[in-house]
């Protein structure tokens, strides 16, 4: 395993709860730039997507409490509109990537109240607490590569995602 990526797993697993937002937004500021900025993390094969997919998964690490996930985003690709069942830390390896964060409306319909630049070596946590909606999107011509924690076992629950919503109403 890789030395960073083991320092953040010991880290982790001194904490009984980790949906406590202190808890796990302290881990993350401690170890994400070292994580960010290894330039050994990846090998080259996990640098490809598949073709018919807009992004490309790639488990890194997995145990019962969390799991490293990379993903390799095609240019123009996006995720849906949608939210967690757990907490969520997304971190940009390469590139960068926006993140429209939406707020409910009802129980189908949301609406964008921001749109954030994620540059290389950005990161944001989000928590399953009803404000986590958002989508990911990579504007470029380029490949982006993105790092994703998530509280969840990724081997026996491969998303993360609780729900998606298609029904966005504009602002004005």
């Amino acid at each position: 395993m890789n030395t960073n990526i083991k320092a953040l797993a010991q880290d982790l697993s001194n904490y009984d709860n980790l949906l406590l937002t202190f808890n796990i937004g302290e881990v993350m500021r401690n170890h994400l730039p070292n994580i960010l900025n290894d330039k050994n993390l990846l090998d080259k094969s996990k640098f490809d997507y598949e073709k018919n997919n807009l992004y490309t998964k790639h488990i890194l690490y997995s145990c019962d409490n969390w799991s490293l996930q990379a993903l390799i985003w095609k240019p123009k690709a996006s995720t849906p509109i949608h939210n967690h069942k757990c907490w969520c830390t997304v971190g940009v390896y390469q590139g960068e990537l926006f993140e429209e964060r939406f707020k409910r409306l009802n129980n189908n319909t949301v609406q964008c109240y921001k749109t954030v630049k994620h540059k290389k070596g950005v990161f944001a946590t989000l928590m399953p607490d009803g404000n986590d909606i958002h989508r990911l999107i990579n504007n470029s011509n380029e490949i982006a590569i993105t790092l994703h924690f998530y509280g969840i076992n990724a081997f026996k629950q491969p998303s993360s995602i609780l729900n998606e919503f298609s029904d966005i109403e504009k602002i004005g």
